[in-house]
């Protein structure tokens, strides 16, 4: 018998208490014996940690904190689940017991001092909401006896909530109900898979966990190991190694001897999950080619001539029959050409390269672009698409990158110097007029203008984040602070890093640190499978490239601190944030868009790389990006 247990993390208010002690108040549903609400007295209990219906109007009412379901044969289709128990509360001990099948189930639930044991929804309603009341649920499933869960509270305003195993063992977790309903905005109701072997007539099996609130991670890891004997934490110097290097596994937790295993002779184990990569250089020449033989279309006289396109890896081919807005030629895309052009700054003798780029530069700057540099959601004969403020600064990006290389343009590209085009795009981003004549300095006054006013705005709003195309995001708080933080190393003005340092610790709101390289300083991500893969799969995306964008903000925090502690500290998260990201490409070339963590979502499959080569070589393009800045400041 293999038992699912039902993990929710949200926000929601709810009177009275069945549970209560000066850290915890908890509510029980009468009917399902189902956890409705539990809040932290010491926080005057504003934030409710649990969903229930009134707070996610699309939940299933089986997937409460508490239900699950066990799979007793094929006569229930592998699934019975359990509902309405026989229920009591005394002595502060709360007991469900639920019969399904022939398996009876007993839940029981208590609070001390020192916190509770029982089981625990991650929404993004908006903005406001979501700083001051809801979480972010970081899960290590994968760990054995050695499981838990962290939840931080988005806007990092109260004590943090956490769970450890302190009896049995978890063996993976699983998605359901992400749907066209839910869209981006919420990312599950998630299943926890109990290691339970299979159940004779007559025969039992225990499995326990205990609550606490804690402050940051190290506090978590710190409690963890105090409240349960089977914890064990393994930390690695590193997730992701290059080939040849040696790295350093450090152990703590449970009282024993261990072994690499890792197990105690106590019983109990613990998993980690390390990688190996080839060198930096060997991964982007192979990207590299594969982006100039297989991913650039070369069709003449069409709209996408010299665009580089999702290509997917399962046929083989340009997947030119997917022109949906995420898989079309421009947006996201532009991430290939500003790879393409910081791999040929590094290597000026490539011809393969600079043909490639000046094809591709041809096809932005006549296709992707107009006359006045509005940039196009899609190219010019593949209709016109929508207005997408996300395209103009990649696409200025590109502009500037571009224009460091000494490309032989002819032809109507060659009408405008790429420093002009970054600036018509520039002025058309914030929506001014082209001026008619510049000179470079005049560009530089009139560029960094425009870049503090938006950055000034930025620092005004703090955390009242507008809502885009999803309502919360990390995406939308890493670029503040790399815009701010940009500012800051250019200005040497410390009033942009005070402004930087509220969305910094958002941002490190959402990264764990479990001990798997898809995971460890990862920002969590759920979408992206759907919207950019061949599968069009929901769930965590376990690496995702836009996590790079918090390494270029920790990069630009560490360089900028000069002798500051974090000096040494945020680039090295930063390194490992960007190694863990190159296990989305392959040593021939390929590249997968999205890597589906969970082994399960809405019943289908995961734990696999989807088979597009879509958005992802921003990974690579900002590794060259800080490669490029650690060998400026070094040769300062």
């Amino acid at each position: 018998m293999k038992a699912l247990l039902v993990l929710i993390l949200g926000t929601l208010l709810i009177a009275g208490a069945d549970l209560a002690s000066q850290d915890f108040r908890i509510n029980t549903n009468d009917k399902t014996g189902t956890i409705d609400k539990n809040t932290d007295p010491r926080s005057n209990n504003a934030m409710n940690w649990v969903s229930t219906g009134a707070n996610a109007s699309w939940l299933p009412s089986r997937s409460r904190w508490g239900f699950g379901y066990a799979d007793l044969g094929q006569d229930s289709l592998h699934r019975s689940f359990w509902n309405f128990p026989q229920f009591t509360k005394r002595d502060g001990v709360v007991e469900a017991v639920y019969t399904t099948g022939g398996l009876g189930l007993l839940v029981r639930r208590s609070v001390n001092v020192d916190g509770g044991s029982f089981t625990e929804s991650d929404h993004y309603t908006n903005t406001t909401d979501c700083v001051a009341a809801r979480s972010l649920a970081h899960i290590w499933a994968n760990g054995g006896a050695s499981s838990w869960v962290k939840l931080d509270q988005m806007g990092g305003n109260y004590r943090n909530f956490g769970l450890v195993l302190t009896r049995g063992a978890l063996a993976g977790y699983s998605f359901e109900s992400r749907d066209s309903v839910t869209m981006c905005n919420t990312r599950w109701v998630s299943l926890l898979y109990a290691s339970i072997h299979t159940l004779q007539p007559g025969e039992a099996s225990a499995f326990e966990w205990t609550w606490f609130w804690h402050g940051d991670w190290e506090d978590f890891f710190e409690q963890s190991a105090v409240r349960s004997k089977q914890f064990i934490r393994v930390k690695s110097n590193s997730y992701t190694f290059v080939g040849g290097e040696t790295g350093s596994i450090t152990l703590s937790g449970a009282p024993a001897q261990t072994t690499l295993t890792i197990s105690t002779d106590s019983g109990y184990n613990a998993t980690a999950y390390l990688n190996t990569v080839p060198a930096h250089d060997d991964v982007l020449d192979s990207r590299a080619r594969f982006i100039i033989e297989k991913q650039q279309d070369s069709t003449p006289n069409t709209p996408a001539e010299g665009a580089y396109r999702v290509f997917d890896n399962q046929a083989m081919v340009l997947a030119t029959w997917d022109t949906s807005t995420d898989r079309n030629p421009g947006r996201e895309r532009v991430g290939m050409g500003i790879l393409m052009a910081r791999w040929l700054k590094k290597n000026p003798n490539n011809v393969q390269v600079r043909e490639s780029l000046i094809k591709y530069y041809t096809f932005v700057s006549t296709r992707l672009q107009e006359e006045n540099g509005f940039v196009r959601d899609r190219p010019i004969g593949m209709g016109r698409g929508r207005k997408r403020l996300y395209s103009w600064p990649w696409v200025l990006q590109f502009h500037i990158t571009v224009a460091a290389l000494d490309l032989n343009l002819t032809g109507p590209v060659a009408d405008e110097t790429p420093l002009e085009r970054f600036m018509m795009t520039l002025e058309n981003l914030y929506a001014n007029e082209v001026p008619s004549s510049h000179g470079n300095q005049e560009w530089l006054g009139r560029a960094r203008e425009l870049y503090e006013a938006h950055a000034e705005h930025i620092a005004q709003r703090g955390v009242d984040y507008r809502e885009f195309e999803v309502n919360f995001e990390q995406f939308i708080v890493a670029p503040a602070a790399v815009m701010l933080l940009e500012l800051w190393r250019y200005t040497s003005d410390d009033k942009w890093l005070e402004a930087a340092k509220l969305h910094l610790d958002t941002m490190l709101c959402f990264a764990g640190k479990q001990p798997d390289y898809r995971l460890h300083d990862v920002s969590i991500r759920h979408w992206d499978g759907f919207w950019f893969g061949t599968d069009r799969m929901w769930g965590d995306t376990f690496p995702h490239h836009w996590s790079t964008i918090s390494a270029v903000a920790l990069h630009h925090c560490g360089k900028g601190l000069g002798n500051d502690t974090d000096a040494e500290r945020w680039p090295r998260t930063a390194d490992g944030i960007m190694r863990n990201n190159l296990a989305l490409f392959e040593a021939g070339g390929k590249a997968s868009c999205a890597y589906i963590y969970p082994p399960s979502v809405n019943g289908r499959n995961g734990n696999c790389r989807d088979h597009y080569a879509n958005d992802q070589d921003w990974v690579l393009a900002h590794l060259l990006q800080i490669e490029e800045d650690n060998s400026c400041v070094a040769g300062r």
